[in-house]
C-alpha cells in the first residue's frame, strides 16, 4: 500500500512538473501573427522532473556540502557560475534569484514587481488559506491594508516623534532597571548580563501598545511561550534550498521540518487576537471612542456592513484584522530586538567604536536623557547604526514577484514567478562596499564627518513594499542603543564562552547567545 502511495505521488509531482514547465514555455513564445524571437528564460542550471535543479546544484555546491550551508551562500555560489541574475528550478517551482544591486533596486522600486511570491500552498496555511495580511498579500487587498495600517499607527503615535519617544521612555525604564539589578547593584558596578532576548519584549510593547493599548509584562508566561517559538521557527529554516518546495507533502511528516510548529505559533497568535476581538465586541466602545488599531479596524468592519457587495467589504474582515495583527505581532518582536542583540555584540567586539559612540554621547547628550532630537547630531552614532544593519543583515534574504509577465535583462520572467534577493551578498559585495567584512561605521561618513546619505543599505526594503515601520526601529534602536551606552561599558565576559560574530540563520539571522561583562562607566560612577 505505502510503496503504491509513493508512486502516485511522484506520479502526481511528475505531472505537476511537466504542467509548469509547458506553461511556462508557451508563456515564453510570441503570437502566432507576430514574427518576434521568442523570449527566453533566465539562464541557470538544468533542472529534472521533480527534484528540479537540486541535482546539478548539489553538484556545483559540492554534493552533500550544501546541506549545511545558508541560503545566501549557496545563492552566492551558484551566481558565481551562472551570474548575477540566474534561475532555476525548486521542484516544479521556477525561481530567479537576484544579486546585481541596480536589477534589485529596479525591481523593489517598481510596482510592477510589487507582489510578494505565495503560490506555495504552504505560505496560504498560515491565513486561513486567504492571502491575507501584511507580509504576504498581494493586489489591491495588500495596498489597502498597507495605507490603512500606516495612517491608523501613526494617528496613534506610530513614528511620530513625542508619542513614540514616550512609549520608548516606558520601556526603557524597564531595560535600565534590570541593569540596575544587575550590574549597579554589584560589588564594584559589574556585572555578567545574559543578553539573549533581553530587548524582545520591550521593543514589541512600543508597538503592542498602538495595536491593543497594553502592554506585556517581561514575565509574561503566554508571551513567553509565543516568543520561544517565534524564536525557534525564525532560526530553523531549512538551511540550504528548501525541500518543501521540491516535495511539499513532507511538511505534514512530523519532526521533520519547522512546518508544524510554524502553524502552531500562528494559530496560537490567532487565537489570541480573537479573544481580544471578541472582548472589543462584546464592550461595544470601539464605535463611540476607538482607541488603538484594533477598535479602529473592527469599526470600519461594523461600517462596511451597510455595503456588503463592495470591494472593501470583502478586504476588511475579522480574519483580515487578525493577520494584520499577526504580521505586526512578529515583525515587532523579533527584527528590532535582534538588531539590537547585533549592536551590544559588535561594541564589545570592537572597543574602540565603543569608545568614539560614547564621545560622542557624552559631547552631544551629557548627562540628559537621549533624544531623537540628539540623534540628528550624533553623525558617528548614526554611521554605527548602519552598519549594525549592514553586517547584521538580519533578513538575508527577500523577495519579490512580477504583478504581470515582465523581463529582467532581456528575459522573460513569467507573471507570479518568485524572484529571490539576496541582501546579505549585496551588503558585502566588494564590488559596493570597501573592505566589506570589516565592522567600520567610518564607511558612511563623507571627509567632512557627515553622514551620506546615498548609500547602498537595503536592510528595510526599498519602495512600497519596504518595512512600514523603518522609522520606529531606527529610533527604538538610536533610544536604547544611546542610553545604555551613556551609563555603561561593554566587554566580552570571561566566565562565559567568548562571543563570536557568526550568526545562527535561518528565515531572519540572529547572534548566537552571549554574555557580557557590564560595567558603569567611570565618569557616571
Amino acid at each position: 500500500m505505502l510503496f503504491e502511495f509513493l508512486q502516485i505521488c511522484l506520479a502526481v509531482l511528475y505531472f505537476v512538473y511537466m504542467r509548469r514547465r509547458r506553461k511556462l514555455r508557451l508563456g515564453s513564445s510570441t503570437d502566432g501573427a507576430d514574427d518576434k524571437p521568442k523570449k527566453q528564460l533566465i539562464p541557470g542550471p538544468p533542472s529534472v522532473p521533480i527534484l528540479g535543479s537540486y541535482p546539478f546544484a548539489a553538484r556545483c555546491l559540492g554534493y552533500w556540502k550544501w546541506l549545511f550551508m545558508r541560503n545566501y551562500e549557496v545563492l552566492h555560489i551558484l551566481s558565481v557560475k551562472y551570474g548575477e541574475v540566474f534561475a532555476g528550478y525548486t521542484g516544479a517551482h521556477y525561481m530567479v534569484y537576484v544579486e546585481d544591486y541596480d536589477v534589485a533596486k529596479a525591481l523593489m522600486s517598481s510596482d510592477e514587481w510589487i507582489n510578494r511570491y505565495n503560490n506555495h500552498p504552504m505560505f496560504y496555511e498560515r491565513s486561513f488559506n486567504k492571502p491575507l495580511g501584511l507580509a504576504l498579500a498581494k493586489g489591491e487587498g495588500w495596498k489597502e491594508m498597507r495605507r490603512f495600517t500606516i495612517r491608523t499607527l501613526r494617528n496613534f503615535g506610530f513614528g511620530k516623534g513625542n508619542s513614540l519617544e514616550s512609549s520608548l521612555k516606558t520601556e526603557l525604564e524597564e531595560i535600565q532597571h534590570i541593569f540596575r539589578e544587575q550590574v549597579d547593584s554589584k560589588p564594584g558596578g559589574t556585572g555578567v548580563v545574559d543578553m539573549h532576548n533581553m530587548f524582545n519584549v520591550h521593543v514589541l510593547n512600543v508597538v503592542w501598545t498602538m495595536i491593543a493599548s497594553d502592554r506585556f509584562s517581561r514575565n509574561d508566561p503566554k508571551l513567553r511561550r509565543l516568543m520561544v517559538m517565534l524564536e525557534k521557527v525564525s532560526k530553523s529554516a531549512p538551511q540550504g534550498l528548501s525541500f518543501t518546495f521540491c516535495m511539499p507533502f513532507l511538511r505534514f511528516i512530523p519532526g521533520l521540518t519547522t512546518h508544524g510548529m510554524n502553524l502552531r505559533l500562528h494559530r496560537e497568535t490567532q487565537n489570541m487576537f480573537k479573544a481580544i476581538i471578541k472582548q472589543r465586541r462584546e464592550k461595544g466602545e470601539f464605535m463611540k471612542n476607538p482607541s488603538d488599531f484594533i477598535d479602529v479596524f473592527l469599526k470600519e468592519i461594523e461600517e462596511l456592513k451597510s455595503e456588503p457587495n463592495s470591494w472593501k467589504a470583502q478586504v476588511y474582515t475579522d480574519e483580515q484584522l487578525i493577520m494584520v495583527c499577526v504580521d505586526l505581532f512578529f515583525t515587532g518582536g523579533d527584527t528590532t530586538s535582534t538588531t539590537l542583540e547585533f549592536a551590544i555584540l559588535y561594541m564589545l567586539l570592537n572597543p574602540e567604536i565603543q569608545r568614539k559612540v560614547q564621545e560622542e554621547i557624552d559631547q552631544v547628550v551629557g548627562d540628559e536623557q537621549p533624544t531623537l532630537d540628539h540623534k540628528l547630531r550624533m553623525p558617528y552614532t548614526e554611521a554605527c547604526t548602519l552598519e549594525i544593519m549592514r553586517y547584521s543583515t538580519i533578513l538575508p534574504i527577500t523577495a519579490r514577484s512580477p504583478v504581470e509577465d515582465n523581463e529582467i535583462n532581456g528575459y522573460l520572467v513569467p507573471k507570479g514567478t518568485m524572484v529571490g534577493i539576496n541582501l546579505h551578498q549585496l551588503h558585502f559585495s566588494e564590488k559596493l562596499w570597501d573592505e566589506p567584512k570589516i565592522f567600520r561605521p567610518e564607511r558612511f561618513l563623507d571627509e567632512n564627518n557627515n553622514l551620506i546619505t546615498n548609500h547602498k543599505l537595503l536592510a528595510f526594503g526599498h519602495g512600497k513594499r519596504g518595512c512600514p515601520g523603518e522609522r520606529t526601529a531606527r529610533a527604538s534602536v538610536f533610544i536604547f542603543l544611546t542610553s545604555l551606552l551613556q551609563k555603561y561599558t561593554f566587554e566580552p565576559s570571561s566566565q562565559h564562552r567568548f562571543p563570536v560574530v557568526d550568526p545562527i540563520s535561518g528565515f531572519n539571522q540572529h547572534p548566537q547567545p552571549y554574555h557580557a561583562l557590564v560595567k558603569v562607566r567611570q565618569k557616571l560612577a
